[in-house]
């Protein structure tokens, strides 16, 4: 494409984008474990006091959403104009990455319109103070740099180096937004193997390395970064507690006692809390706020999504074990925390291992028992499937919520610079078009993305039974396409298992980050077969001529 072309369209279809969206504003939100988490340490940040007073709630969630926050404010952005111009940014990364293996025009613009209009980006979610949104550029960014790197093989390393940076930045900067940042890795491993592959027969395989360890590298001093500011500060070096051995270790603990129930959305049952404040007496701090009427609040939300109302399903049990130790008085400093949840541990294993009590294994996870769930599981990951290719969880315009208190609503202010009123507020005249125009964008994306994903499947399909017959060449997009696919179903089948046995998963929050990358992975896959397919008519053409001339 030529040069003067792509930056008239890159120009005038953000601006077009930016008017569409420009009637996002963040609606104020009282969540303490989500929104307002975020924002309170946005506010400390910027304070300069890292994520405040050490409490309960401090290190409950990744710290890259309340840094972005922080960062954005200082730059006097609101934070949907923030969200828009870090993905359009994202965009223009993906389609550079895939310059060198999309020669056709035509697809480069399929592509640059495809990436650009992505309905997660003006979803009803975006209103809200939650990390979709970031999470959808962010993981955009990882894909399209791993991508960039793998397509450019070939080249010098200092023409790889930027992109390598560029992937160990996104990367860290991605793990530490969510919790299950895990789907991405079957992509990356997919490109990792081709990459090791290609290297090890060409003579430049040490360079061609060290610019693969790169962004390793950056990864994981990013992570040990935020655990040892974490341990300076308040004494504990993780990235989020949630993650952290010391209470996936107390929480498996607790998980493996024997029990009487076969609720498989309840990882504790109270016949195991019973048996578990018998025999540790740590245990027994948390009774009063287990089985007493402070549960209530969690078995409520469980009983109203569906998984059951006699006891703390699985989705909300992390949070009520958490306010039962906080409860005890084990949270006013985070080695306290953290030396409760060794304790523990160690109480209830050690009854295990002397055959006081009946346990299971022990599964350092939070994750839920699977066994005799797989049939559940299957049938949720069928039907959740098929919420996400219908554009199923998609909504627009801001949901009708009560209002917070003025004081959460100042602080929206200061953090956010861009408020929408609860209840009813003045709108823009070109508000209704806007928001129109949008809805059919969604529409289109809503017919033509399941046909494009089949289209994509079947040419994947038979381009891998010719390579296995002849031997050929497998294009860079056909490397690209499984290994977004394989991420693709490692995030459903989390999803399938958390929305089975835990709490609703199937929604835009979690699986929004897929759209993006399966977007940026179907056209070139497309685009390259088609014209595999255009030249092998013209030379099927070109034969048949050839066969028919008179002989001379």
């Amino acid at each position: 494409m030529k040069l003067r072309f792509f930056p008239t369209l890159f120009v005038a279809t953000a601006l077009v984008k930016l008017w569409l969206t420009s009637p996002i504003r963040t609606v104020p939100l009282l969540g303490p474990h989500d929104p307002t988490n975020f924002l309170d340490h946005a506010a400390s940040i910027l304070a300069g006091a890292w994520f405040g007073p050490y409490s309960l709630l401090t290190l409950i969630k990744g710290p890259f959403f309340p840094l972005y926050l922080a960062l954005i404010q200082q730059f006097g952005l609101s934070v949907n104009l923030a969200h828009q111009l870090t993905y359009l940014g994202a965009c223009l990364v993906a389609y550079l990455a895939l310059a060198p293996i999309l020669p056709n025009r035509i697809a480069r613009v399929v592509l640059w319109f495809a990436l650009l209009f992505n309905p997660m980006t003006y979803d009803s979610w975006s209103w809200m103070l939650y990390r979709m949104q970031v999470s959808v550029t962010l993981s955009l960014l990882v894909v399209a740099c791993a991508a960039a790197l793998y397509v450019r093989r070939r080249a010098p390393v200092r023409a790889r180096l930027g992109w390598s940076i560029g992937l160990g930045l996104s990367l860290a900067a991605f793990w530490l937004t969510r919790e299950e940042g895990a789907w991405i890795l079957p992509f990356l491993a997919t490109i990792a193997i081709a990459s090791i592959v290609f290297s090890w027969r060409t003579p430049e395989r040490e360079s061609q390395a060290l610019v693969a360890i790169a962004p390793a590298a950056i990864w994981v001093g990013a992570v040990a970064l935020v655990q040892a500011i974490n341990l300076h500060v308040y004494g504990w070096a993780v990235t989020s507690e949630l993650q952290s051995r010391e209470f996936i270790s107390a929480y498996a603990s607790l998980a493996r006692i024997a029990h009487r129930a076969d609720d498989p959305h309840v990882p504790v049952p109270k016949s195991a809390r019973e048996i578990a404040y018998r025999i540790s007496p740590l245990a027994k701090l948390l009774e009063p706020s287990l089985d007493g009427p402070s549960a209530s609040p969690w078995i409520d939300p469980g009983c109203r999504q569906g998984y059951g109302c006699k006891d703390i399903a699985g989705g909300w049990w992390v949070w009520a074990f958490r306010d039962g130790v906080f409860s005890a008085g084990f949270y006013d400093s985070a080695p306290r925390a953290r030396a409760f949840y060794v304790a523990l541990a160690k109480e209830i294993d050690g009854a295990c291992d002397n055959h006081t009590i009946e346990c299971t294994q022990k599964r350092y996870s939070l994750a839920p028992d699977l066994n005799g769930s797989y049939g559940e599981i299957a049938r949720h990951f069928v039907r959740g499937t098929s919420v996400f290719l219908a554009f199923g969880g998609f909504s627009q315009g801001a949901w009708d919520l009560s209002p917070p208190p003025p004081g959460t609503v100042r602080e929206y202010a200061y953090v956010t610079r861009d408020v929408n009123p609860i209840g009813p507020a003045d709108r823009a005249a070109d508000d209704n078009a806007k928001r129109a125009i949008l809805s059919g964008i969604e529409s289109t994306y809503r017919v033509l993305f399941p046909i494009a994903l089949l289209a994509a499947v079947v040419m994947i399909v038979v381009r891998l039974g010719i390579f296995v017959r002849r031997r050929v060449a497998i294009h860079d997009s056909l490397v690209l396409a499984l290994g977004v696919y394989a991420s693709s179903i490692a995030l459903l089948v989390i999803l399938a298992i958390i929305d089975a046995l835990s709490f609703v998963g199937f929604i835009d929050e979690y699986f929004g980050s897929l759209y993006g990358v399966l977007f940026f992975a179907l056209v070139p896959v497309i685009s390259a077969e088609i014209g595999a397919l255009a030249r092998w008519f013209a030379a099927r053409s070109r034969s048949a001529n050839i066969g028919a001339r008179p002989p001379s």
